[in-house]
């Protein structure tokens, strides 16, 4: 039976993490890519979490014959996101890696994925969650904290 994504992710990091690298400055940019890629695939607009409404609007009415078509339509004129940013996500990885399931929990919570137009995108902050998201990690909706401060 084949492993899933984040499941195959969060025991490489857990390795890692029992090797002494997970907060090795060296390996942060390869972590943050294992972190990036445990919830995408190539075609990663097809499977996104939260599509704005104006995403939505513009799409209404349109067909597409693949999932790469579709795709590639959205690459063009849309924004592909992570809802909570990586560096986030890293940083409350190295804060309570305290088992494998620990991080895959976080990974499966955290790596919610968006498209939204590029005018969306711009009034992000692109790489910090608000403050008031780290003491509500238990709000199921807490991944949204940089879409409500938008």
């Amino acid at each position: 039976m084949k492993m899933d994504r984040i499941k195959t992710y969060s025991n490489a990091l857990w390795a890692l993490h029992l090797a002494g690298l997970l907060e090795n400055r060296e390996c942060k940019n390869p972590i943050k890519s294992f972190i990036r890629q445990s919830s995408e695939c190539n075609n990663y607009h097809c499977y996104t979490h939260y599509r704005s409404r104006e995403v939505e609007s513009q799409l209404h009415g349109l067909n597409f014959k693949s999932q790469a078509e579709y795709h590639k339509y959205c690459s063009s004129n849309f924004a592909h996101e992570h809802m909570v940013p990586v560096e986030a996500l890293y940083q409350l990885i190295i804060k309570s890696p305290q088992s494998s399931d620990n991080i895959e929990s976080l990974l499966r919570r955290f790596s919610k994925r968006a498209t939204i137009t590029k005018e969306q995108n711009k009034l992000l902050s692109k790489s910090s969650m608000p403050d008031y998201f780290y003491h509500s990690l238990n709000n199921p909706d807490s991944h949204l904290a940089r879409y409500v401060d938008a």
